[in-house]
C-alpha cells in the first residue's frame, strides 16, 4: 500500500522527495504498526534460530535471508527520519518468499 503511494512520487518529485505528497508521512498509522509488530516477529525468529541452531545458522541460506530481512528492516526504523530508504522496502518481497518456503 504505501510503497504504492511513494512510487507516485517519480519521476516529478526525483530530487525533492521530501516535497512529495505520498511520502511515508501520509502512511497510515495501521501499516506502520503491523510492519513494526511483524518485525519484533522476524527478530524473536531470528534470534530463536541463532540459539538453536547456534554454528550452524549462517551455512543455510534462508536463514541467511532472514538475518538480511531482519538487519534491514531495523535499519529502515532507525534511519526512517534520517535518510530515504525507500529502495530497501524490496526485501518486504523477500518476506514473502521466505513464508512461502
Amino acid at each position: 500500500f504505501e510503497t504504492d503511494l511513494e512510487a507516485q512520487c517519480y519521476p516529478l518529485y526525483y530530487n525533492s522527495i521530501s516535497e512529495c505528497p505520498y511520502t511515508e508521512a501520509k502512511t497510515e498509522p495501521w501499516v506502520k504498526t503491523v510492519n513494526l509488530l511483524l518485525l519484533v516477529v522476524y527478530t524473536v525468529e531470528v534470534i530463536l534460530r541463532v540459539f538453536v541452531e547456534r554454528s550452524k545458522y549462517m551455512q543455510n541460506q534462508w536463514n541467511i535471508l532472514d538475518l538480511t530481512i531482519v538487519s534491514v528492516g531495523w535499519l529502515g526504523q532507525a534511519m526512517g527520519g534520517i535518510v530515504n530508504i525507500s529502495f530497501l522496502r524490496f526485501f518486504r518481497v523477500a518476506r514473502l518468499a521466505r513464508a512461502l518456503r
